[in-house]
């Protein structure tokens, strides 16, 4: 039995060694602790996977309802809704960083983390669902069927995209160059798209025939993503025709408006004082300017001048009307304003969705900033009008450079070079086009954004792998990351 002053001597040693690993650890955690420039790559990278992952499983998410039925594939649409709202916070968090507001060390690297926390449960939630539908579409061996079903739904999208160019001749007779320019690419990529859907189906069946039912899944998904994208990108003109010929009534409905608040600016100048005179006559000066132009070809542009135009006259007009009159005012600008808006969020979204995989993160922020301040001016679009309006102008804003952004990644990224010869013995084109559309990343790669990390590798060219971790498509080295990835 040990003295009661050792045992005393033995806490106190005790302690006095505890607080030592205390301070040990501290110190050592201080020294570990990531750089903001590190925390700033890290949660990058991550909203650039997440927002991939989060595509690529809207879309199984739809594949795998039609195949295995909504009750089937309810956990899995809980997962992708989970991981949709971390998403939101974690880009509205990105768009606080990126803004014009100072922040000091502290807030951006509690935003940071949380960014990162938030992706990484986002990520967790939808591959916890991804697996077991990776088996069962494994496990029901439906190749055959899958390959007749593509087969089939090839000619009629090829009928759709014939019929988009008929549109778009048409269309191409009254709208701007820059308008017909963005439909017109639009439809050459659906056309590459096409041919890739060919192609995956040529190898889909030779890939059966040989009993490789691994690597013929992988062509069939494949094929399947990149017909969905085709059909999207040829529906663009009839999309964008609705939205053009509603700009148009838009724009005749808010040049009447000019017109009357021309007639009460004329009614309210005699009797303003100088300074309400002067602004009176610059909002005359805009909206006239406005008017003159008209649409030329382009009613979204002439709507979102007409939007402006409206404001500044209202404003001059406000200070010598009651605010009933400004009420109603607001809410022209409102609806006025909320119709480009849409357009252009949708623009943006439609580029950002078919280039993906060439789009990083700056664009996609915008893009969430602009859907984050278009379904504010929904919100307010009652509550409060000029609210609303303002909103729906910052959407505007984000959505232009959100596309803009998307623009200047695509024109910088490589098309595909780096990643080996053609797939599935197929054009550089189209595997070019299949890896912009993020149809390759976001299978083969758990959404990378085009980046090559493993799958298309190899001086033979093509991919290895195969559904499951088996079977190989046009030979080369390089293969899927193990587990099955993403359906």
């Amino acid at each position: 039995m040990v003295g009661g002053i050792v045992v005393v001597g033995g806490v106190a040693a005790g302690v006095a060694i505890s607080r030592k690993r205390k301070k040990d650890r501290e110190e050592a955690a201080a020294d570990s602790e990531p750089t903001i420039e590190e925390l700033e790559a890290q949660a990058s990278a991550l909203l650039v996977r997440v927002d991939d992952d989060l595509r690529s499983s809207e879309q199984e998410l739809g594949f795998a309802e039609a195949q295995f039925g909504a009750a089937a594939a309810q956990p899995f649409a809980a997962a992708i809704s989970d991981a949709r709202d971390q998403l939101a916070a974690a880009f509205a968090l990105r768009q606080k960083l990126d803004d014009n507001v100072p922040d000091t060390d502290a807030d951006r690297r509690a935003w940071l983390a949380e960014i990162i926390q938030r992706c990484s449960g986002a990520k967790n939630s939808l591959d916890e669902h991804t697996e077991s539908f990776s088996q069962l579409r494994e496990v029901e061996h439906r190749g055959p069927e899958v390959l007749e079903q593509l087969r089939s739904l090839l000619p009629q999208v090829q009928q759709e995209l014939e019929a988009a160019r008929l549109s778009a001749t048409g269309l191409a007779a009254t709208y701007a160059p820059a308008i017909v320019a963005q439909m017109q690419a639009n439809l050459e990529e659906a056309e590459a798209r096409l041919t890739f859907v060919a192609e995956c189906v040529d190898s889909a069946a030779q890939e059966l025939a040989a009993g490789e039912k691994s690597a013929a899944a992988v062509s069939l998904r494949a094929g399947e993503a990149a017909l969905d994208q085709a059909r999207t990108l040829a529906q663009s003109p009839e999309v964008l025709a609705g939205e053009l010929a509603e700009s148009v009534q838009q724009f005749e409905a808010a040049a009447a408006d000019l017109r009357g608040d021309l007639e009460v600016v004329a009614q309210l100048f005699g009797s303003a004082s100088a300074a309400d005179r002067e602004a009176l006559q610059r909002a005359a000066d805009q909206v006239n300017a406005v008017l003159t132009q008209g649409a030329q070809g382009d009613p979204v542009s002439a709507l979102t001048a007409a939007a402006a135009a409206n404001v500044q006259i209202d404003t001059a007009i406000g200070s010598a009307r009651e605010n009933s009159e400004r009420l109603r005012r607001a809410v022209a600008a409102r609806d006025e304003a909320l119709v480009p808006a849409r357009s252009e969020v949708l623009a943006a979204e439609q580029f950002i969705e078919t280039r993906r995989g060439a789009v990083g993160t700056p664009a996609r922020t915008r893009l969430a900033e602009a859907k984050r301040q278009l379904q504010l001016a929904e919100h307010y679009a009652q509550l409060d009008p000029m609210q609303s309006y303002q909103a729906a102008q910052q959407a505007t804003q984000y959505a232009r450079a959100a596309y803009q952004l998307a623009v200047n990644d695509v024109s910088g990224w490589g098309g595909g070079g780096g990643h080996g010869g053609g797939y599935g013995g197929g054009s550089n084109g189209s595997f070019g086009g299949a890896v912009l559309g993020g149809i390759l990343g976001g299978l083969l790669g758990g959404g990378g954004g085009g980046q090559s990390s493993g799958g298309w590798s190899g001086s033979n060219g093509g991919f290895t792998g195969g559904w499951g971790g088996g079977g190989s498509i046009g030979g080369g080295g390089g293969g899927r990351r193990g587990g099955g990835g993403r359906f």
